[in-house]
């Protein structure tokens, strides 16, 4: 994960192994592998499915371990939204989360509709929680053993970093209930919800938010090395404590 940005260089590369994915960042981008470090935590933190994940000594790498493989590094099935929904790499901004909660629907068994909803939605209320403005349809996807089986379930968390670090007026990545304005996502958020059917979306929030605290206490040092990235990660998820409390 890269924010867009038309100045783009070739600095930032990722590189995958058969069983890890490593990325860097672009100079451009100061402190982004703490950054993607630090909100991964916050949403493992949360309980949400995440990919095993290391922060390099010199802490410019974020290297995470691939999840389309299984324990003997044997190959599993995944297919991102742009690929479900039959749209190019470039339209990856079009559409909307709602349209990601309908393809869920479609492609999953109903034993994993309600797992992967909800999965879903605390996957998207913490982008709006931390300023994830890069949440497109190819930072989500469908996992699988086999097609034969229909066992397709969501793909663990992925790609997630704050934006508005680099990006100070950056919005959401895909539409939420009709706005992409992260102020807007507070009442946003709680539409999803009803799309995905979740019973206790102001719970999650609350929870989602301690994570933050907590895991920005616990990473103090990260945060030091990347103070910029910390203080907009707080200052996003400000808005939601001030409506939400957490």
């Amino acid at each position: 994960m890269v924010p867009e940005s038309p100045q783009a260089s070739e600095q930032k590369f990722t590189s995958k192994t058969n069983d890890l994915i490593i990325k860097s960042g672009r100079d451009e981008f100061p402190g982004l592998a703490i950054n993607e470090y630090l909100c991964m935590s916050i949403a493992k933190d949360a309980g949400l499915p995440v990919p095993p994940f290391y922060l390099s000594k010199n802490q410019k790498l974020f290297i995470m371990r691939r999840f389309d493989r299984d324990e003997q590094l044997n190959p599993l099935g995944f297919e991102d939204m742009t690929t479900l929904m039959a749209l190019s790499a470039e339209q990856k901004y079009s559409k909307s989360y709602a349209a990601i909660a309908k393809a869920v629907r479609i492609y999953c068994p109903a034993e994993h509709h309600q797992s992967s909803l909800a999965q879903l939605f605390d996957s998207v209320a913490l982008s709006c929680i931390v300023g994830n403005g890069d949440a497109h349809l190819k930072n989500f996807g469908l996992l699988y053993s086999d097609p034969i089986k229909r066992d397709a379930r969501l793909a663990p968390a992925y790609d997630i970093a704050n934006t508005t670090a680099y990006i100070p007026e950056d919005s959401l990545a895909l539409d939420l209930s009709g706005n992409k304005s992260f102020f807007a996502s507070r009442q946003g958020i709680l539409d999803f919800a009803h799309t995905c059917g979740i019973a206790n979306p102001e719970e999650r929030i609350r929870s989602l938010l301690q994570s933050v605290e907590t895991v920005l206490k616990r990473e103090d040092d990260y945060c030091r090395h990347a103070p910029h990235v910390a203080l907009a990660i707080r200052k996003s998820a400000q808005t939601y404590q001030q409506t939400f409390g957490g």
